[in-house]
């Protein structure tokens, strides 16, 4: 995929979660990782969400890859950090949590190799997607597991 496409890719997510205003800092952000990892191939992306009252935050910025996840905590702030984290194969476990009534869906994972995260989503558009993310990155890369 090239770059204008995964950054389609990233604008139209953002559309669909009603996040549009945040198409540049999100390009800069995945401009950035990849001066570090040359070979992350976007195919996906994430934001974590957290209530605030009535309405929903953005949270936690995640980068899906084949290969890596890339989590940008709090992107939203002037100073961010970044984390890759491998997953080819490597996921240990993963849990998903859902509220009966309403939206709201949460997924915790861990990595053999201890890496963990959380990822949230309290609109219904991104309780969707967090949905195809379990079945596209998750539970694919289950340790011990074939993808065929």
């Amino acid at each position: 995929m090239n770059k204008r496409k995964e950054i389609d890719l990233a604008e139209n997510y953002l559309s669909y979660i009603s996040m549009k205003p945040h198409r540049e800092g999100v390009t800069k952000l995945y401009e950035l990782c990849l001066h570090f990892c040359p070979d992350l191939t976007l195919q996906d992306i994430f934001i974590t969400e957290r209530k605030e009252g009535a309405s929903v935050g953005a949270e936690d910025l995640w980068f899906f890859s084949p290969r890596y996840l890339v989590r940008v905590p709090k992107f939203l702030l002037k100073k961010v950090s970044f984390e890759v984290i491998a997953i080819e194969g490597q996921i240990g476990r993963f849990s998903v949590e859902r509220l009966l009534s309403g939206p709201g869906l949460s997924l915790e994972f861990n990595t053999i190799l201890g890496a963990s995260g959380t990822l949230n989503a309290e609109s219904s558009g991104n309780c969707e997607y967090l949905v195809k993310l379990a079945r596209d990155y998750f539970k694919p890369n289950l340790a011990g597991t074939s993808s065929s």
